[in-house]
């Protein structure tokens, strides 16, 4: 059964009809995308899923027990919770699982209770592990700290929800929603307020879910990387295409030529229906009504397919524009200069010693994380806010600003009212009359909208009324901050094909790559002044501000394959580090060993004597074992890694530990004729057995069981509270085979080794591949080996150990 399913579905707001015949199904692991216009009916369709607005008719239908969790496009938490309080309250479901479990095995320890009881109680016990296990639930506090880290809230996890932005709410609510399990997870506009690298690391989480995924997005990279089916609304009606925002476009096309030959059908069947239907007498007659009645159709069809092959191929046209084309203009003239420009906000250094030229004809996009200062350093180019330091020339200009928080539109207007303040329907377009109509029809407005009010509009249809109030002016230079929030992928077109034709200098702000792509011919990349030791990598000295003439695509794979080989280094130069330490140590350890075997000779004559403790020569060569041991193994890694320097640390060795050992020894060998004193039980042939075992260096012997198997020199003395007609020291048995576990883990380890090893071939030929390192990438596949590499190693040791084990338990 499918998790949800919409069936003839059909929705309208008074005369507006959003769905008509509308029918999806969702199935498990599916990730879904929604688009179309604003306005289209995306969100209505949301809302209709998650059965917040009722349908008009048609049917809803869910699988029983669906889980599924909503991230709106404005969440809303209570305001006197922390960030923290939100992330923590909002895993109570896995809590209250954790606490279950515990006191399921609490009650199967107390060994109180009936077999049936206790089968039900490991039943119960056994579907909680595997929830757990399946959505990776046992770490709470890693799940918490992982998505706050990723989600860029570490340092908003002690504030006040009441006093975080639009952005920030986002980030919260995602990372609250991606923390609990669930079946199916509904997203609108995901990526909207997010910067990059949160945006890359939420897609690798979705494509990580096993869950179903249904979105809302205009984010068409983000669609290109997540989706795998789209569903687009458009009207009123649902069309499916297969694969990513690529492959919807492919298919666009197949169908603008599937309808241009139909077309071409329709015109040449009407074209002979027409001449049938001139011959007057013949198609007068009744038999005849329904083949005029196909003439009618044939002509409407005519009539609408036209218009529908124009809407399709504009769309096409506006997507296969040229990135970053280049236009003619006058490059000399100077828009904007700033030099060792300082800007600070609340006392924190946001931008330093930024120094640059902006010229007639710039496409610079400004990226950087959230909070970097992108949208105030657009207000520095504006003049609202003064830089503390630095100086900044404008040129005779006039400078259009799009700003994220739309103040300059009235809710209580109309649409006609809005563009024309004094009445009348034309209105000024740089310079020309225009009916206004005719130009919001180039927005994608429909004639009715024009007595709309403002207030009643979408977000993204208010974004294009801004946008449209905006090129209605003639400008030198455009600063455009996050111009794409809330834009379909029509309209964005529409925006791009304006700003690819402007002729002034653009500088925008903006997370959607594919839009940078496509527009900016140079990036200012802002970094945190505070950290520009690890991340600056321009050639600007100490300045926060880097420039770069590579595509943004471009950049940030550049960026990771640096970022991955910089934590290779790291990881090689602590390593190296931490294996000359040991060196270093195993050197003293292995001077200090050998000091104590040149002693060990005239100790042991010293302890030649009917009441030495076994115990004592248990420990001195139990630790000569061990010593010798650990000598061999880091002596050969420090071959193999050619930092070994044995002689050196030798000189500085100090045997006082041996020296204090033996001092501790004495001292327990004085102490041992007294306790044998006080025991009469003890009889002379065990004191025989300690003399002989001491003479002769042994430590075991089978007859009197001196020590207990696994617990060593701990249990190895004299008990005098034993019975004398018992034996002196009882051994504890040795386990004949291995655990339940430890049999079951060596019986699948060859399974799971011989599976590491395909993936590892695998990843090896694909590294040789230049196809399959175009598509994966060399930074993720080069990481993939060596985590599998790791694991193949230890799946081997382990394995080698239980084996060598299961013989030794044998014997």
């Amino acid at each position: 059964m499918a998790l949800l399913s919409l069936s003839n579905a059909y929705k309208s707001f008074g005369a507006r009809k959003v769905l008509e015949n509308a029918s999806l199904s969702l199935d498990d692991g599916e990730r879904v995308a929604i688009i179309g216009k604003n306005g289209a009916g995306k969100s209505t369709l949301l809302k209709i899923l998650c059965e917040q607005i009722p349908l008009d008719s048609g049917t809803l239908a869910k699988r029983p027990n669906l889980v599924a969790h909503i991230l709106p496009q404005d969440p809303h938490f209570r305001a006197d919770l922390s960030v923290r309080e939100v992330c923590e309250a909002s895993l109570q479901e896995l809590v209250a699982i954790h606490k279950r479990v515990d006191e399921i095995n609490a009650l199967l320890q107390a060994d109180s209770r009936e077999l049936a009881q206790n089968t039900e109680l490991l039943n119960e016990l056994g579907t909680l592990t595997t929830q757990l296990d399946s959505i990776d639930g046992w770490d709470l506090e890693k799940r918490i700290t992982e998505l706050i880290e990723n989600f860029h809230l570490k340092e908003l996890q002690d504030r006040a929800i009441g006093t975080l932005s639009g952005g920030e709410l986002k980030r919260l609510a995602l990372a609250t929603i991606l923390m609990q399990p669930a079946d199916l997870y509904i997203l609108d506009e995901p990526t909207n307020h997010l910067d990059v690298e949160v945006v890359e690391f939420l897609e690798s989480k979705l494509n990580a879910l096993k869950a179903c995924v249904l979105f809302i997005s205009h984010d068409r990279y983000f669609i290109d990387n997540c989706a795998r089916r789209i569903i687009e609304v458009d009207s009123s009606k649902l069309t499916n295409f297969r694969g990513g925002y690529g492959a919807y476009l492919s298919q666009k096309a197949a169908m603008l030529e599937s309808l241009a030959k139909e077309h071409s059908r329709t015109l040449k069947l009407l074209k002979a229906e027409e001449e049938w239907l001139h011959k007057g007498v013949q198609a007068r007659r009744k038999r005849n009504v329904l083949r005029k009645e196909r003439v009618e159709l044939l002509r409407a069809k005519a009539k609408q397919n036209p218009s529908l092959m124009r809407q399709i191929r504009l769309e096409l046209e506006r997507e296969s524009k040229h990135h970053n084309r280049a236009h003619s203009h006058n490059a000399q003239k100077m828009i904007i200069e700033c030099e060792n420009l300082c800007v600070s906000m609340g006392g924190k250094p946001l931008i330093k010693d930024c120094s640059l030229r902006i010229l007639q004809g710039d496409k610079i996009a400004i990226v950087g994380r959230n909070g970097a200062g992108k949208s105030s350093l657009l207000k520095v180019f504006l003049g609202e806010i003064a830089p503390q330091s630095g100086a900044i020339k404008r040129g005779e200009l006039k400078i259009g600003y799009f700003a994220q928080t739309r103040k300059e539109l009235d809710d209580s207007k109309s649409l006609i009212e809005t563009f024309c303040p004094n009445g009348g329907d034309h209105i000024e377009v740089r310079g020309k009359s225009m009916h206004i109509y005719g130009y919001l029809k180039s927005f994608l407005f429909p004639k009715d909208l024009l007595t709309q009010k403002i207030g009643a509009l979408s977000g993204g249809e208010k974004t294009r009324v801004s946008l449209a109030l905006l090129f209605t002016k003639q400008y030198d230079c455009l600063l455009l901050d996050e111009p794409t929030n809330d834009l379909d992928i029509a309209t964005i077109n529409i925006l791009e094909e304006y700003l690819l034709s402007f002729s002034g200098a653009l500088l925008l702000v903006s997370h959607d790559r594919y839009f940078i792509d496509k527009l900016a011919q140079k990036l200012l990349i802002l970094h945190n002044p505070l950290q520009l030791d690890s991340s600056a990598r321009g050639s600007r000295g100490e300045s926060s501000v880097e420039e770069s003439l590579q595509s943004f695509s471009q950049y940030l794979e550049l960026s990771k394959e640096i970022a991955y080989y910089k934590q290779l280094e790291s990881s090689l130069t602590s390593r190296d580090s931490v294996l000359g330490e040991q060196c270093g140590s195993v050197a003293k350890i292995v001077k200090g060993t050998t000091a104590k075997v040149a002693n060990l000779p005239q100790f042991l004559q010293s302890s030649h004597s009917p009441t030495a403790s076994p115990r004592i020569l248990e420990e001195n060569q139990s630790s000569l074992r061990a010593v010798s041991a650990k000598q061999s193994t880091l002596e050969s890694s420090a071959q193999v890694d050619s930092r070994g320097d044995y002689s050196a640390c030798a000189e500085s060795v100090d045997c006082h530990d041996f020296d204090k050992s033996k001092s501790r020894n004495d001292d327990e060998n004085a102490q041992i004729p007294n306790k044998l004193a006080k025991d009469s039980r003890i009889n002379k042939n065990a004191q025989n057995v300690f003399s002989q075992n001491a003479a002769g260096g042994r430590i075991f012997d089978e007859k009197v069981g001196l020590c207990s198997g696994e617990q060593g020199d701990k249990t190895c003395g004299l008990s005098p509270q034993r019975d004398t007609n018992s034996p002196l020291f009882r051994k504890k048995p040795t386990p004949k085979k291995l655990s339940y576990n430890e049999q079951r883990e060596l019986a699948t380890l060859p399974e799971h080794i011989q599976s590491l090893e395909a993936q590892k071939q695998l990843i090896e030929q694909r590294l040789s591949d230049e196809t399959s390192l175009a598509r994966y990438g060399v930074v993720a596949l080069a990481s993939e080996l060596e985590s599998i590499t790791k694991e193949l190693d230890s799946s081997y040791e382990r394995y080698f150990f239980l084996e060598e084990k299961q013989e030794s338990l044998k014997r």
